[in-house]
């Protein structure tokens, strides 16, 4: 239970990530989007892919780049490329903060609680 808490932690300092990457960086937000769609926690499996140590650790292997979005289905005219910079390893670093900040504050600890119970009487 304790690995899956975790996991379910990770998962939730990803969406508040891409939140806040929705409202600062839509390139970066797309990019966040689409790997987070491509990669995402288990909820059965080992331990380090429950927990999202896996999802971290491949997270910080990858190099830095640069990714073009392109925005909508509109006419290529209306079209203008954008260029993100993605530093992976920064955006995991962000996780970990924001997943320790949710486990620190006061509201954190009702959302622990909560998944706790539900993790105990709902997913036997």
């Amino acid at each position: 239970n304790r690995d899956r808490l975790i996991g379910l932690l990770t998962d939730r300092a990803n969406k508040t990530l891409a939140y806040y990457l929705m409202e600062t960086n839509h390139q970066l937000y797309h990019w966040w989007i689409s790997y987070l769609k491509a990669n995402p926690i288990p909820r059965n499996g080992d331990w380090d892919e429950v927990c999202g140590d896996a999802f971290l650790r491949q997270l910080l292997a990858l190099p830095s780049s640069q990714e073009a979005w392109r925005p909508g289905d509109r006419p290529d005219l209306f079209n203008q490329v954008k260029i993100a910079d993605v530093n992976p390893r920064e955006l995991a670093t962000r996780v970990m903060d924001i997943r320790q900040v949710i486990f620190a504050s006061p509201q954190g600890s009702i959302f622990c609680t909560w998944l706790l119970y539900d993790l105990r009487f709902h997913h036997r």
